[in-house]
Formats: C-alpha cells, structure tokens, sequence
C-alpha cells in the first residue's frame, strides 16, 4: 500500500465511531452510518500479479468488517509499458476494458470475468520483459542519459544479446512499409554475442526464431556490435558494407529496404 492511498483510507476514520466491538473474534470500531462500496484500483511496474497480494490480503482484512464492502479489485501490473507504441492495440482493448468495469460494477455490483481478462492481460513474458527493461536500463547508463532524457532525445534500448535482438526486431517493424511481403531474413553474428536468429516476415507480420532458416531470402553476417550500431542509427549500413565490415547474401532489395520494414 502506498502513502497516497494510506492516508485516503485514514481519512475515512470519521466514519467510525471511537468504541470497539468484537466480532467473529476481531475487534472493530462500528460505522457511523452506511459507507459507499469499494473497488480497488492499482497498477505496477512489475509484469506478475503477484506484487499486488500484499495490498489486496490488507484490503480484504480491513473491509471484512460489517458495513464495509470491497466489490471489486482491479489490478494492472507492467502497467509502465502502457506507453510504449509496441502496445497500442493491447492499450486500448485494456483502456476500453477499464471503462466497462465501470459500467458493470453500476449495473450488477461486480466485474465480469471476460472483462477482467482483458484488463490482466500479459502483454509480455516475464523474460522478455526482463530482457527489454535491462536493455533500457542498460542504454541510459551508456548513454549518461535519465529515462526522461532517454525518450525526449528519441533513444532505443541498445539489444546486447541475441534473445534482446529478436524481442526488439519486431517490435520496430513496420507492416505498412512491406506489404504482401513473405521473406526470411537470416542473421549470423560473431564478435561480442555469437549464434544465430532469423526473422519470418509473412501477412503483414513478423516472427522471431533461433537457429538457422533452411531457405532464407537475405543472410546477414556480421559482428553483432557492427549490426546494433546499424540498427541504432549510430553507423550508416552502406558505408558498413562497403568497408567490409559485414557481408550480405541473397536477395539484395530486402537490404536496401531494411529502413521501410523497421523504424
């Protein structure tokens, strides 16, 4: 529970009288007069809703008293990655969500459970998330930069493993730049993180995958810091090329169109 809402609930306490009564084996302060219902709203930064089990066990054990009614309880964790336009279709279904609670809790005094789940909803894997809020992290310090520094001067979090590159790949891709297209773009890295991924690019959409494609359109081999400074914009990937810095194979026009399918 934090302070804002700690100090909200102690001014409530007018509404109690200073005697006691015990019931069920607890001791109370009886109501002054009857109390509106409540619904808890919380949100976190963190991806499991498990951070909200503190607050929500507190909240029932205060409100299990007679006259006080917690209804409902929504809670929103990742809730910070709300913001990020790689969500946008999720924010708006959770937004959209959030508001016909509302409209329930008038109607019947409770949420559906279809709804709930559009509210709770993962919008990312726990690791994922991992690996992309270290990356941001990650990035400011490099930078020298706050995270409020970091989206003014329009930065992005710098990948710095193989499993960060396929999560960050897709979410920069542009469907609107490429469409009707079908391809495989393969990338061999060596250097600081070695291995290989490949991206399948199919009804206006993009998968990520590990290992090696059978039949890709476009091979890319290069150092893996040579390609994150490409794809950070803090290398031009013509002048990379031509210095030999890294190879490409295949379908040439999939390279020279690399800036319409991610951005």
């Amino acid at each position: 529970m934090n302070a804002a809402l700690k100090a909200f609930i102690e001014r409530t306490l007018p509404s109690m009288e200073p005697f006691f009564e015990i019931q069920n084996n607890r001791m109370h302060h009886p109501l002054r007069f009857k109390v509106p219902a409540i619904v808890l709203v919380s949100v976190a930064g963190m991806p499991d809703e498990g951070h909200f089990k503190a607050l929500s066990n507190q909240m029932r054990y205060s409100t299990a008293t007679p006259g006080r009614r917690l209804i409902a309880e929504i809670y929103r964790p990742a809730a910070e990655m709300l913001t990020s336009p790689a969500v946008k279709d999720q924010r708006k279904e959770i937004l959209e969500a959030t508001a016909q609670s509302g409209r329930e809790l008038i109607r019947s005094q409770k949420i559906s459970p279809a709804t709930m789940t559009k509210i709770t909803q993962l919008l990312l894997e726990p690791q994922s998330f991992a690996h992309l809020a270290n990356a941001f992290w990650k990035t400011c310090i490099t930078e020298g930069v706050t995270p409020k520094e970091f989206w003014k001067k329009n930065l992005r979090p710098r990948p710095d493993s193989l499993p960060a590159l396929m999560l960050m790949m897709p979410m920069g891709f542009n469907p609107d730049g490429v469409k009707d297209l079908r391809a495989i773009l393969q990338f061999e890295f060596s250097g600081e993180v070695e291995g290989a991924c490949h991206f399948k690019i199919a009804d206006n959409a993009i998968t990520a995958q590990s290992g090696r494609a059978e039949k890709p359109n476009l091979t890319i081999s290069s150092p893996f810091g040579v390609w994150i400074d490409i794809m950070m914009g803090k290398a031009d990937g013509a002048e990379m090329m031509m210095e030999g810095k890294y190879t490409a194979e295949g379908d040439m026009d999939l390279l020279l169109n690399m800036g319409k399918m991610f951005g």
